[in-house]
């Protein structure tokens, strides 16, 4: 099983000028069976036709989760995948998340969880983790992939001077230190961070 996260920069074609194709290529050359896209902005737009556009060109079948931000979230599934529950929410949520269970030959059956954290705050990013732990849950195998806008315990030390100040402040707790605490709250819960170097 192949996954894949994207953040596609506002709806992928909106400040930053039309690069739709440019992401639908670079999705379709990644041949992955579960894609979740983040700052799906626009999507939801003359009957969702942008969400629709994506699903249809990629063929795949998908989930969206209509944000307060409008920064929507997007999960979408190769066609033919078992799948047996899809669930949005982002009324407690900043960008909100996509939830997928399916079944999978490899393994027992599998949930997905795509988010976007909140891009301001470490103490918001905590609570929409726990959320996502509890979500992710409801099968004996889980994944959380997406923006986490967040700091990995491996990804120290950090270097504050090459970030800036504004990138640094915002992975920065009230202390002012580089807080790692959301995804050390999935690594305390099991979950394993796929993009530690070892």
């Amino acid at each position: 099983m192949k996954v894949l996260t994207y953040n596609i920069l506002e709806g992928a074609n909106l400040r930053f000028g039309d690069r739709t194709e440019l992401v639908i290529d670079l999705i379709e050359r990644a041949d992955a069976d579960i894609v979740g896209l983040c700052e799906c902005t626009g999507f939801d737009a003359e009957n969702s036709a942008r969400f629709k556009y994506f699903r249809s060109r990629l063929r795949m079948d998908g989930a969206m989760t209509r944000a307060p931000s409008g920064h929507h979230v997007c999960l979408l599934s190769r066609r033919g995948l078992r799948t047996f529950s899809r669930t949005t929410l982002a009324n407690t949520m900043y960008n909100g998340f996509a939830r997928l269970a399916f079944e999978s030959k490899e393994l027992s059956p599998v949930t997905v969880v795509m988010t976007h954290l909140h891009p301001f705050s470490s103490w918001y990013r905590v609570t929409e983790v726990q959320q996502l732990i509890g979500r992710a849950r409801s099968s004996p195998e889980s994944i959380i992939m997406g923006d986490l806008n967040n700091l990995a315990p491996s990804d120290l030390p950090f270097d504050h001077e090459a970030a800036g100040a504004q990138l640094a402040g915002r992975l920065s707790g009230p202390d002012g230190q580089v807080d790692t605490l959301p995804i050390q709250a999935m690594l305390t819960q099991g979950f394993v961070d796929l993009g530690a170097s070892t």
